[in-house]
């Protein structure tokens, strides 16, 4: 960043000269300017404004610069500005801006608060560029590759890469018990005991594990077609009287609901009316990283994690309406729900499920979150537990150093 009062400027604009005291060294403190030690007298203020408005007069005289008298009156300001900082700044005047890719499917609501820090500014305010690579099925492989910093994934999804040899560690749980949904278009079905048909997920995927759960809770057997990478086909495969019902996330299935075609038999949101063996839940969703990006690129997790937790508050106050307006203004894909209202609903109905326990992972949810993807069909987190011990595949100190321990 150029000092105070830096001649520096735009192609094509004036120039204002400053003095030699003003092309000395300077560096910004919250007391204001200060040049080599020494606060600007206002009268170095005064004698530049003069020399700034002579310059200009002396210009408009020859006719040529009238339309950028405003430019060079203001543009000192604004560099004197621009190097000081305001008071409403997150970032400390001078501080590194990192760089960092994150990996999701597509921009939809289960991404909705990510993406809503990032179009509001909170990860800029934390002093980090970050990229939001919609990567679609192609998500985890493009992570391995090292093509993303981290992904935004289901811990089950995390499981596999590591019983495939990668050594993925979660660094933040994003979500909770929202995978649960189940949904049918056939008036005649009044629970899930009457489903019999269900599309859902595949093995790893918190909605593949959400339908075993299901199944031994309400103790039945239904016919399962699994669907892989994009699970939008879930409400076409109801719609078309494919299956009788779909298990998932509210966000897939709010547009047909809000279209009629679909209808909610089993709210997981509902505390109320949760079966009596409801399952003690772990952790679903994740931002994941592998251990030689985390050390090499600390900085820029620590200021994803600042940036996403101090969204989180602000994201669970605001009117979900004027979050859904922000995010289709952002970002098109957010427009496949429906409409502003559609996506809003969504909103409201899953951000109980968000960031639970402020994203930390305690040791303590540990056992559930295995057993939970281990019902839900992950076999090899039976066959040898001690690859998935929570000191091997769980970091919080990056979590530690950014946020605090809650």
């Amino acid at each position: 960043m150029r000092c105070c009062g830096s001649p520096q400027t735009r192609r094509g604009t004036s120039r204002v000269s400053p003095s030699r005291s003003m092309r000395a060294s300077c560096r910004c403190s919250s007391s204001g300017c200060r040049h080599r030690g020494r606060r600007v007298s206002k009268g170095v203020n005064a004698m530049e404004q003069q020399n700034a408005r002579t310059d200009v007069k002396r210009r408009s005289k020859r006719g040529a610069l009238n339309r950028f008298a405003p430019i060079v009156v203001f543009g000192l300001a604004g560099v004197l500005l621009a190097a000081c900082g305001s008071a409403g700044g997150s970032r400390a005047a001078g501080e590194s801006v990192s760089q960092l890719r994150v990996g999701v499917m597509n921009p939809g609501p289960a991404y909705a608060l990510l993406y809503w820090a990032k179009a509001k500014g909170y990860f800029q305010n934390a002093g980090l560029d970050l990229t939001i690579s919609a990567d679609g099925a192609g998500m985890p492989a493009n992570f391995v590759a090292g093509k993303s910093d981290t992904i935004y994934t289901s811990q089950g999804s995390s499981f596999a890469a590591i019983n495939q040899g990668k050594p993925v560690v979660s660094i933040y749980g994003t979500e909770a018990g929202g995978s649960g949904y189940v949904v049918t278009s056939d008036p005649a079905v009044k629970s899930p005991l009457d489903c019999k048909t269900v599309s859902t997920g595949t093995a790893g995927q918190a909605i593949y594990a959400w339908t075993k759960q299901l199944e031994k809770v309400y103790k039945t057997k239904w016919e399962l077609t699994q669907l892989s990478g994009d699970v939008s086909a879930l409400t076409a495969n109801v719609v078309g009287g494919r299956t009788k019902c779909a298990v998932g996330s509210i966000a897939y299935f709010q547009a047909g609901i809000q279209k009629g075609q679909l209808r909610v038999v089993f709210d997981p949101v509902d505390k109320a009316k949760l079966p009596a063996d409801w399952p003690i839940l772990g952790i679903e969703g994740v931002f994941a990283a592998l251990p030689g990006t985390l050390n090499e690129k600390r900085p820029a997790f620590e200021k994803l994690l600042k940036g996403y937790n101090n969204a989180l508050t602000d994201y669970l106050a605001a009117q979900p309406k004027d979050i859904a307006q922000t995010l289709i203004a952002f970002d098109k894909g957010f427009s496949a729900i429906g409409s502003v209202d559609a996506l809003a609903l969504t909103i409201e109905q899953a951000r109980p499920n968000l960031s639970p326990n402020r994203g930390y992972i305690p040791q303590n949810v540990w056992p559930s979150t295995l057993s939970f993807y281990e019902s839900g069909g992950l076999d090899f987190l039976a066959k040898d537990p001690g690859r998935f011990d929570y000191g091997k595949v769980v970091d919080m100190s990056v979590y530690d150093a950014a946020i605090g321990r809650p």
